[in-house]
This record gives structure tokens, C-alpha cells and sequence, in this order.
């Protein structure tokens, strides 16, 4: 089991972060590895439970570093909030380096938590075991979002099409559409901007899953 720790040398934790270790009843003398999610971890063993003050202390083993062998940027145009959470969870458990949230044409339009989104991204990399977490940005200026879209040059998602340019190979970058999919000014739009085009098949992933499926895939092919 590996345990999140904003700082690993500080050789103790605090609330919130030791609610998960206090769940999963770490006692005096037990061993665990806790990571930054920022390629830092560590072994530990237990020195100290405080359940009343919530406060783990703890003596530090060894220390290691990893680097980021994460890859993709996921360029996900914003779902609902039940399938924008279980977008942030998956993206945590695959290993994608980036996820870029934006608002598309038929996206829900929603307040975005962050913070909610965050807590929801560490959970899911101590239960994959990850020693890094993606990044998440949202962005809300056109500007901005279409400077990172050439910036990256990502695949788009899409249905099958003659008239749209088809990727000859997958790449690590991908835009994906909300529930409902892209409208035909956000194709036309892609396509002006010379990116291009590919379909998962015959099967209709939902708009929280496509992204993760798609990177799966990458790791096949």
C-alpha cells in the first residue's frame, strides 16, 4: 500500500493526509512506502499513532527517486460532474501525464472544484501505486486553449468520416468530447487547424472513459 505525503522528510503527517493511513489502521511498528506523487517516496515504519490529534509520526528507511515514465496529454472537453470525477480517477490509475479540462460547445456548463478534483486524483494514484500524479489545468480562454491544441498536436476523437483527415498512427495527445460528442463547427475548427482524426471503432465509449481507452490502446500498439 502506498500512502500520499505532501513532504516525505518531514517524518510525520498530518490531517487531512493521514486519514488514509488512520482507515487503513497503520499501527506502531508497521512498514509502508508514502510518496510526494512528485517521483519522491520512501520505506517508512510506524513510530507513532495519535488518533486523537490525527497525527502520524514516523521513522524514514530509505528514500528513492523515480522518474516521470507517465505519457499523454489528455485534452478532455468537460463532461458532467459525476463523469468528470470518474474522468480525473481513471486518468490517475492509467498513468497520463496531463489532463487539459475545457469547455466545449456541449459541455455542461458547471463550476469545475479543483480542490474536489485533486483529493479525487491523489486517491486514485496511491491505489494504482504511482509515484507521480497528472497535472490538471483548466483552461477557459480560447486563446490559450488553441495554443496548446498546436502546441501538441493531438488526435481528435471522433466518429467515422470520409471527409476528416485520418491519423496514419496514435500519438500521446488526444482531444476528446463531452457527452453528445464535438458539433460540426468544433470539427471544421480541428480541421483548419490541420489536426488529425481518429475513431475508437464501432463501440461508443462514454465521454469520461475514451480518453483512458485511448491511451490503453496506445500501450498495445
Amino acid at each position: 500500500m502506498i500512502f500520499f505525503v505532501p513532504d516525505i522528510t518531514k517524518k510525520e503527517v498530518e490531517t487531512p493526509y493521514s486519514a488514509h493511513m488512520l482507515s487503513m489502521r497503520v499501527r506502531y511498528k508497521d512498514k509502508a512506502i508514502i510518496t510526494d506523487l512528485q517521483g519522491n517516496w520512501a520505506r517508512i515504519q510506524i513510530k507513532e499513532v495519535d488518533k486523537k490529534n490525527r497525527l502520524i509520526k514516523y521513522h524514514l528507511r530509505k528514500s528513492y527517486f523515480q522518474e516521470n515514465t507517465n505519457r499523454g496529454v489528455l485534452f478532455q472537453a468537460i463532461p458532467d460532474k459525476i463523469y468528470l470525477d470518474k474522468l480525473v480517477e481513471v486518468a490517475a490509475i492509467g498513468g497520463i501525464k496531463k489532463i487539459v479540462l475545457f469547455y466545449s460547445e456541449r459541455s455542461v456548463r458547471q463550476s469545475v472544484k479543483s480542490d474536489r478534483l485533486q483529493r479525487i486524483l491523489l486517491r486514485g494514484c496511491e491505489l494504482a501505486e504511482h509515484y507521480w500524479a497528472p497535472e490538471i489545468q483548466l483552461i477557459e480562454n480560447k486563446q490559450e486553449l488553441e495554443a496548446m491544441i498546436n502546441l501538441h498536436k493531438p488526435i481528435v476523437l471522433e466518429g467515422e468520416s470520409d471527409i476528416l483527415k485520418k491519423a496514419d498512427t496514435l500519438t500521446d495527445s488526444v482531444l476528446v468530447g463531452p457527452e453528445g460528442g464535438w458539433s460540426e463547427r468544433e470539427i471544421e475548427n480541428f480541421a483548419e487547424m490541420g489536426l488529425s482524426f481518429a475513431s475508437m471503432g464501432s463501440m461508443v465509449y462514454p465521454a469520461w472513459l475514451a480518453g483512458y481507452s485511448y491511451f490503453e490502446r496506445l500501450k498495445v500498439d
